[in-house]
């Protein structure tokens, strides 16, 4: 007894600092990010139809394929080597409850890799699991958005934390990760977490316990996605050489700092270990190594299609820093982004120990720059995270202060901010509820019939519903990203062959991750194909064109990393001959 009641009290002992605060702030995001949860979940009636559309959304059948293969370890498999395994793990966790009532119910037979994968019906199970990885997503969010403000009244007070907690929640990509199951989402969820206690370290001091909490979270942040380092590098430094609170000498000079520290790093190795699947798959967890190693290499090299490298020149410096300035921007609004930067500066000046939480964002923007070389919106995720926490900082100092220009200055800033922020999410999820592809999938349902084929170019996961009478399929092999696909005369010819030879009765282009700029299809489309399927000369005429309009258009939405969401879709109908 004596036993459980102590493991009890310890866990009651997590939630002691809970406050209504947390709940509050935690219920709002989650009815913020939850309308569109099932968005881009699969509609499997065919086995190439079981992918989500997010780009890195590997649910629901990723995890469950993955699982296979450690249950059942064989010479050839094929996981997705990525990412380490921690986030497969929860989700896997999460879908534990529904797999059980499944396989009770009968509604799941043996397991199989092939599809239906054991489902008796596999278009209403695949697209619960992939709604329950989602869900997973906007709780995580969730917890991103309390962090943020437990981070920012540590660091300041409550109404920083409150208004940080805001720009944190209200940031651009949080409106699309946090509805989607790819490993952004997770590994900020983890990097905020760790921000506590550093946040509390550097405010009153480190102990032992804090130091297992942040090892801990830092181990489990790199078990979700290995450059998650990056916004950790500098931490140890600050922390061995900055005197704690009314300390005279720096903690490197004593003896249980170095004990703190070495509890530490074993909390970070033991969180990655356990989280990234070293323990559990070594097989696997050495072919993600190779393959990451593989892929920066690539990218350096220009060979990753959909990435664009910035050299180590004057010029490629210049663009790349630009880039990532319009990126935070994009993130948090250019009047947040101010904000932050002006919060920073006001915490350097008045409250210096709070100040060295910006090392996360120097050591990250330092790491991505001198290394990945390259730049998307969710990369800067972990930096606005951050600097939406000075932000806070800011309105709060501005509306305090006792000059009246300053306030009505910084109340205006601030609630711009605000609008802005929230008048893009908004027209983002109107774009995601009214996504083209629900209404692509309900034309091709009522002019299909049993037989016809559609054909498409590109991924297989970004494709609209499609009854399971129609088949579909590549016009031209799909080759990922990794590969520059030819676009030559041969290509159109060996297209335009497959075409006579299958005779598919439409073919669909909708532009994905692989697409060049500009460009509203495929880059496994060739320009040539796309230009006769517009002009009709080619055996085809455009039937449909499916893109909804924005709700808000004056809002001008920055773009996401790819055309995921509301793609402009082209359907191309088969002109009758005489042999048809």
């Amino acid at each position: 007894m004596t036993h459980a009641r102590g493991r009890w009290t310890a866990i009651a002992g997590l939630f002691r600092h809970v406050t209504r605060q947390h709940i509050v702030l935690f219920v709002l995001a989650v009815a913020v990010y939850a309308p569109t949860a099932p968005w881009g979940t699969p509609y499997a009636t065919a086995g190439n139809r079981t992918e989500a559309w997010g780009v890195d959304d590997e649910p629901p059948t990723g995890p469950l394929a993955q699982l296979h293969d450690i249950v059942t370890p064989k010479h050839s498999q094929n996981p997705n080597l990525g990412y380490p395994m921690l986030h497969p793990f929860m989700v896997l966790a999460t879908f534990a409850p529904y797999v059980t009532w499944l396989k009770a119910t009968g509604g799941l037979g043996t397991p199989t890799e092939a599809y239906p994968h054991g489902f008796r019906d596999p278009v209403k199970a695949l697209a619960t699991l992939s709604l329950i990885a989602h869900f997973l997503s906007v709780l995580l969010a969730a917890g991103i958005v309390v962090a943020a403000y437990e981070t920012g009244r540590t660091l300041w007070d409550e109404p920083s934390g409150l208004w940080g907690a805001a720009f944190a929640g209200l940031a651009y990509p949080m409106f699309y990760y946090s509805r989607t199951s790819n490993v952004d989402v997770p590994v900020l969820f983890y990097t905020a977490l760790a921000g506590i206690p550093f946040a509390r370290a550097l405010m009153f001091g480190v102990t032992r316990r804090r130091a297992l909490w942040l090892g801990s979270l830092i181990g489990l942040a790199l078990a979700t996605k290995e450059p998650a380092f990056a916004s950790f590098l500098g931490i140890p430094f600050v922390l061995l050489l900055l005197p704690g609170p009314g300390a005279a000498t720096p903690p490197w000079r004593q003896r249980h700092c170095w004990t703190d520290a070495a509890w530490c790093a074993f909390a970070v190795f033991a969180g990655y270990a356990v989280g990234s699947g070293m323990l559990v798959d070594p097989g696997r967890w050495m072919a993600h190594i190779a393959f990451i190693r593989e892929r920066s290499g690539d990218t350096m090299k220009g060979a990753v299609a959909f990435t664009t490298y910035y050299p180590m020149t004057w010029q490629g410096n210049v663009a790349l820093c630009t880039r990532l300035t319009q990126l935070l921007a994009n993130a948090l609004t250019g009047p947040g982004l101010v904000l932050g930067v002006i919060g920073l500066v006001m915490a350097v000046r008045r409250t210096p120990r709070a100040a060295w939480f910006a090392v996360t964002i120097v050591t990250y923007l330092a790491v991505l720059t001198l290394t990945a070389r390259a730049a998307q919106l969710r990369y800067v995720m972990p930096p606005a995270f951050a600097l939406a926490l000075f932000a806070g900082y800011a309105v709060r100092q501005l509306l305090a202060t006792r000059i009246p220009a300053l306030r009505i200055a910084g109340a205006s800033v601030a609630g711009a901010t605000v609008l802005l922020a929230s008048l893009r999410g908004v027209d983002l999820t109107w774009a995601m509820m009214h996504d083209s592809r629900y209404d692509a999938g309900v034309w091709l349902r009522e002019h299909a019939k049993p037989g016809d084929r559609l054909d498409y170019f590109g991924s297989d996961q970004k494709q609209p519903p499609l009854e399971a009478y129609v088949s579909s399929g590549f016009a031209v092999d799909y080759l990922g990203g990794n590969i520059k696909a030819p676009r030559d005369s041969a290509t159109v010819a060996m297209v335009i062959r497959g075409w006579n030879e299958r005779r598919p009765r439409f073919v669909a282009l909708i532009p994905d991750y692989t697409s060049y700029p500009g460009e509203p299809f495929a880059a496994t489309c060739p320009p040539e194909i796309y230009a006769r399927l517009e002009a009709g000369d080619i055996g085809f005429r455009r039937v449909a064109y499916f893109e909804s309009p924005a709700l808000l258009p004056w809002v001008r939405r920055p773009p996401l990393d790819y055309p995921t969401v509301n793609p402009p879709i082209r359907i191309y109908e088969r002109i009758p001959t005489d042999s048809d």
